[in-house]
């Protein structure tokens, strides 16, 4: 809304934020030490944050965990304090255990595999994510965390960000 930018640090393990103003930059998650899937972003854990859609409310983003095969959401607030902003699963069960595999299912009930780039239709209903690990294109009904699979790719994996055309 005010064209601040977020960029997910895929090696540096955290989401930023920057603002368009004065080009500072603030840690929304992914502390050093962090211990949690689940609760206050600054104990969040995150092993590779790919993916980023903020919803059109502007009260929440999206961020797809590329090696915990999950996506997860981050309630957002007016302050930069990341304790503030609280993390829970949004899809999968952020597990590494075993082989990442597409399954579809509601909320941490569904399985990704290695999700990566993402698109959320401009009303918020539809989250669309690509699934690299099993080259699968999944829907999300954002409200009730239904995740379907759309269509699978059987010769070549996705490569690029999807991206809605109205």
């Amino acid at each position: 809304q005010n064209g601040d930018i977020l960029i997910a640090e895929f090696h540096q393990v955290r989401i930023r934020k920057v603002s368009k103003d004065t080009g500072m930059t603030w840690v929304v998650t992914g502390m050093t030490g962090a211990l949690y899937f689940t609760g206050p972003a600054n104990t969040a854990i995150w092993l590779q944050p790919v993916g980023l859609a903020i919803h059109p409310t502007l009260n929440y983003l999206i961020v797809s965990d590329h090696a915990y095969n999950c996506i997860r959401r981050i309630d957002l607030d007016d302050g930069m304090d990341a304790s503030r902003h609280n993390v829970s699963i949004f899809s999968g069960s952020c597990d590494q255990t075993g082989s990442p595999s597409s399954v579809d299912g509601t909320g941490s009930g569904a399985r990704h595999a290695r999700p990566a780039s993402m698109a959320i239709a401009p009303d918020g209903v539809l989250l669309y994510v690509l699934d690299v690990g099993s080259l699968a294109l999944r829907m999300i009904v954002t409200a009730s965390r239904v995740v379907q699979t759309v269509t699978v790719s059987a010769s070549q994996p996705f490569t690029l960000a999807p991206v809605l055309i109205q």
